[in-house]
Formats: structure tokens, sequence, C-alpha cells
């Protein structure tokens, strides 16, 4: 157990602590669903998600961006190595998903509309970009069958950030960007919203997310 609180005061916890204040400085809102922080007893991995929302939402939001971030257990072991000392045999990562999901729909939405402001890459994490996965398409009935279904579309994206240990090393933060601002423009884009009509509630440049150095 303290191992487990060793790692985790440390730079995973930093790690989540920034990311909410990015997005909350780019006034994003946080959903009623609460924050979830989930051990896996038997991998040993660690795993934090969220949901987010543009300002003035209803309840449920019409746009949400679900975000997750892991910490697997081979990470603790090549972070608790470098705290050590230690040659690294390979870096820890964080993985990190963003899933912008659009709700309560009452058309079959258009794929070609809905992927339209969407990249096919995120923003830029530890080296490598978050790569857009293929949408999926809900459709939800009522109980009365006899009325017509509400649709929702989902569309994830997925990267790892690599923790250097050289760079950790050299710098006296370790800058991870998740782009909270790029997470507020896609959301706007889908809720069919420009980032400029939203004056004082989306900033333009990106947010980075500043890991302390042990």
């Amino acid at each position: 157990m303290s191992s487990v609180n060793t790692v985790l005061d440390h730079i995973f916890a930093d790690a989540v602590g920034s990311l909410r204040q990015a997005l909350e400085d780019v006034h994003l809102e946080r959903t009623v669903v609460d924050e979830r922080f989930q051990s896996d007893l038997l991998l040993g991995d660690l795993t934090w998600s969220t949901s987010y929302a543009l300002p003035g939402e209803a309840v449920p939001a019409s746009v949400r961006s679900d975000i997750t971030l892991q910490w697997p257990s081979a990470s603790q072991t090549s972070y608790r190595q470098w705290v050590s000392g230690n040659e690294l045999a390979a870096p820890p990562t964080i993985a990190v998903e963003v899933v912008l999901r659009v709700q309560e729909l009452r058309m079959p939405p258009s794929m070609s509309d809905l992927l339209a402001p969407l990249p096919d890459l995120g923003p830029t994490l530890g080296g490598s970009q978050l790569e857009r996965d293929n949408p999926t398409v809900e459709t939800i009935y009522r109980d009365d069958p006899d009325d017509n279904p509400d649709y929702a579309f989902e569309v994830a994206y997925n990267g790892t950030c690599t923790l250097d240990g050289s760079a950790m090393l050299m710098l006296n933060t370790y800058s991870m960007h998740p782009g909270s601002s790029w997470v507020a423009a896609i959301m706007a884009a889908a809720a069919g919203r420009s980032p400029s009509a939203s004056a004082g509630s989306i900033v333009s440049e990106p947010a980075t997310i500043s890991i302390r150095r042990i």
C-alpha cells in the first residue's frame, strides 16, 4: 500500500490535478457525474476519469467529453526505478483517452457533418499525438416503443504520454500537453458553436499541464 501511495502522491497525482485545473481554466464545467478513481487489484493499474461539458449546458449535457488517464502497473515500476536512480528499461507512460459524446439528437446524425470539424489527430502528448478512433452511433429507445428514439454520437481520441527519464532529469517541470482548449474547441464545434462566439468561455491558447519533478 505504501508503494502505491508513494507513486500516487507524485507524478500521477500531479497529472490528474494539473489536468483538472487546465480544464477548469478554459471554463469547462464538470458534469454531475463524479470523478472516478479506480485501482485494478489484479494488475495494479490506476485509472482516473472525469466528464466535462460546455458552460451553461443543460442536464444531461448535449455535448460532453469523458476524459481518462491510466497509470499502468509497469509504468509505476519504471517510475520507482527512475526515482531510485536505476536505469530504465522502458520509460513510464500515462495513457490518455478523450471521448467526445454528442447526445439528445432527435434525428440520425450525419457522420460527414459531425466528423468534418474533428481532426484525425489531436494534441501532442509526450512526443506522440492523440489519434481519432472510428465513431459510433447509439439509438436510444424510450419506454414507449412508438415514441421516436434519440440518437447519440461518440468518437474517441487515444494516445500515450511518455515520461522520458532524461527529459525529467533535465527539466524542473515535465510538461504534458493535454490540449484543454483543444477539448473545448472540438466540443464547441460539435455543438455547432464557434469558440469565438463564447467569448470569455474558451481561451484560444492551449493550456499546458506541468508535472513537478521530484
